[in-house]
């Protein structure tokens, strides 16, 4: 599949009625008697004000919003039918003009359209003691047959910082070096004060209200106006983000009532950044997900999924960072106050915990999730709920494992790649309750690539799928497993699939570029996808088409034969910059998924071996020609060279071009880097390591 990423994606892509009339909205509209009710909504005399539009128009209408900042909080007041949808949309919808900019929207009735609109900066600040928002956008359970398509969402209000000071005197959150104007709070917003643990402070876990605020100092309230517990302590660290809970502000919720949400919504490319909150609380039956963007997301989880009948497709999500990092002598002596909260994990990317809800048919597929630091998700067990089919979804640099609990789970034809990295950890876990009464029943994991999994200590053992107590009707058929290339493609002991791929190279196009030139997923440049003489290909395992040979040209592949093994430590201390870092310094693991293998200490001899590399059978490959990085060449007509490299460290790139009989030519470049002779005398742990929820 193949899909490209705009923001303006064609109205074509869902039909609506014609509209009954045209009304617009501008930052320049008739306002003479100062309640913007002068103007008539026209294009001469626009509305200056869209909560105005909101009330004014009528099923089949169209509200066009001009470019500006509105700073608005709107909600619908008037029905729309099937037949006669209202569209509330930016002028520029369909292009990538400027767009108008809001805070939130309530859709309160079906068979709206919401495409073309920016939602920035979202925080509560509109909400009643009654009548929370708690998102961007926001869907009620009677807002069936809603269409959100092309908005941009972003930025909620967050200030993280190591400088906070908590006063009781004056009720104030102070830091020198955070910014909360620019960061978007304003009075009456709604803020919770997240705590890292390792350093607590009295007034964690609580939600306030801004009073006013300066660049930096906010003046906080609540309802029922108690005041700041004592705290005599300073430079605390904390996330104070905008909501009411641990969990921020969503993107895009829907609201459940008695369990129950919307039906029938499609939510369709969106862009939604730099989120503290989920991107996606999803209730209800029937929506449909697809070609959205996701990235830095913070907060609890990346989507939670309490419904049925939902398929999520071709999304984008990248680079979804996590706050802090522990080792596990810290984590075994973090001292928790009473209270939740706490920013020392974040639960996973995807979440559909147990909760008496029915949570049944979710089809996530033609995924690309990439760089995540978090837990890829948690399925937890739930008897009423079945059937949740993971397929053709690509996973590159995912912190660690994704718990299943779920009746008839299915995981066919997914990539995964350099995942559960900074773990000892399977990415696949098949899970049943603790006992024969929670047996989770027809599990199929079939036709996988697990390549570069798990932790560079039991490269031999982990980093693919593991089935604990309480399974039955398990199918495990035709994946392929295997370590780094450094490693020799190392085989995994505890693999014991009869009809899999255990060990080998399996001959990606350039896995050290996964998105390849164009940047985008699911595209012909993909570097992971196989080459046509891979096992890979020939037996579609994974989530990526073979790539196809352009005019019969050869495909110049190479890795390392000798010598084979994971050459960086991996027992004893952690690196001790690394380790001397608070938490929230660290930013991220020691060994991120994207950091180059190493190999030896210099000067040592290496052998490459070009065996993978394709050519057509008329017209074979017989001149190798080698560039190692260090100012030396090869020429070869086998395909294998041996190059001893001199003293030094730090990484290179090993160039290779084949030719083939007629002449055509193929160059690929890969990566490496030697291991400094300090590197071994003091031993580094290439992870660091969170809290895992099993």
């Amino acid at each position: 599949m193949k899909f490209v990423w705009s923001l303006g994606l064609a109205a074509v892509l869902l039909s609506r009625a014609t509209p009954a009339a045209t009304y617009y909205v501008s930052p320049s509209g008739v306002d003479t008697s100062g309640n913007d009710t002068s103007g008539n909504g026209s294009a001469t005399q626009p509305w200056r004000s869209i909560q105005l539009g909101l009330s004014r128009v009528k099923a089949g209408d169209t509200l066009l919003i001009s470019p500006g900042d509105y700073a608005e909080y709107v909600q619908t007041l008037v029905p729309a039918t099937a037949t006669q949808r209202i569209t509330i949309a930016g002028s520029a919808v369909g292009t990538q003009g400027a767009r108008p900019e809001l805070r939130a929207i309530r859709l309160n009735h079906p068979n709206y359209t919401v495409e073309g609109l920016t939602f920035k900066q979202a925080s509560d600040s509109h909400r009643t003691a009654s009548s929370a928002w708690s998102a961007s956008v926001r869907i009620e359970p009677t807002a069936h047959n809603t269409i959100i398509r092309s908005n941009i969402i972003r930025d909620t209000p967050t200030v993280i910082a190591s400088d906070f000071v908590f006063n009781s005197v004056s009720n104030t959150i102070q830091t020198a070096t955070g910014d909360f104007v620019a960061a978007g709070f304003q009075p009456q917003s709604h803020i919770f004060l997240g705590s890292c643990s390792l350093i607590p402070f009295t007034n964690h876990n609580t939600g306030w209200l801004v009073s006013k605020l300066t660049k930096d100092t906010l003046w906080v309230t609540n309802l029922s106006n108690t005041r700041f517990s004592p705290d005599g302590g300073s430079n605390y660290w904390a996330a104070v983000h905008a909501g009411d809970t641990a969990a921020g502000m969503s993107a895009i919720a829907f609201i459940p009532k008695n369990s129950l949400g919307a039906t029938n919504c499609h939510i369709v490319g969106n862009s939604i950044s730099n989120n503290f909150g989920s991107a996606l609380d999803i209730f209800g039956d029937g929506h449909l997900i697809e070609r959205n963007r996701f990235t830095k997301l913070y907060s609890l989880y990346g989507a939670r999924i309490y419904a049925k009948n939902i398929t999520i497709r071709s999304n984008f999500w990248i680079n979804l960072p996590t706050i802090v990092w522990y080792t596990p002598a810290e984590l075994g002596s973090i001292p928790h106050p009473p209270g939740s909260g706490w920013f020392d994990y974040q639960d996973g990317t995807f979440h559909s915990a147990p909760s008496g809800i029915s949570v049944t048919n979710i089809v996530f597929e033609y995924n690309w999730v990439e760089n995540s630091e978090n837990q890829l998700g948690t399925c937890g067990f739930e008897k009423s709920s079945h059937t949740a089919i993971y397929r053709n979804n690509v996973f590159i640099g995912i912190g660690s494992q994704h718990n299943n609990g779920r009746h008839n789970m299915q995981w066919i034809n997914n990539t995964f790649y350099k995942c559960s990295y900074d773990v000892s950890r399977s990415m696949v876990i098949a899970t049943g309750g603790s006992s024969v009464s929670t047996i989770m029943d027809r599990i199929n994991i079939s036709s996988n690539l697990f390549i570069a999994c798990g932790d560079h200590n039991k490269l031999d053992a982990e980093g693919f799928y593991a089935i604990t107590q309480y399974v039955t009707n398990l199918v495990t058929s035709g994946n392929f497993v295997a370590g780094p290339e450094v490693t020799g493609w190392i085989r995994r002991k505890a693999f014991v699939e009869t009809n899999g791929v255990n060990g080998g190279d399996p001959l990606f196009v350039d896995e050290f570029n996964p998105l390849g030139p164009d940047g985008l997923p699911f595209t012909e440049d993909d570097g992971l996808r196989p080459l046509p003489n891979s096992i890979a290909a020939t037996r579609k395992i994974g989530a990526l088409q073979p790539l196809s040979p352009s005019a019969k040209s050869p495909i110049a592949h190479f890795s390392v034969a000798a010598p084979t093994a994971w050459h960086e430590p991996v027992r004893g201390g952690y690196d001790p910059a690394w380790l001397t870092k608070t938490p929230w310094e660290r930013k991220g693991p020691q060994r991120p998924f994207g950091t180059v293998d190493s190999l030896p200490e210099a000067p040592c001899t290496i052998t490459f071996t070009a065996t993978g590399s394709w050519s057509d059978p008329s017209d074979p490959i017989d001149s190798f020609l080698w560039v190692f990085g260090d100012g030396t060449t090869a020429q070869t007509t086998t395909p294998q060279v041996n190059h001893t490299f001199g003293k030094r460290s730090g990484e290179f790139h090993v160039e290779l071009t084949v030719r083939s009989r007629s002449g055509k030519v193929s160059t690929t470049r890969r990566p490496y880097r030697f291991l400094a002779s300090t590197n071994l005398r003091a031993p580094q742990a290439p992870v660091g390591v969170r809290v895992i929820l099993n």
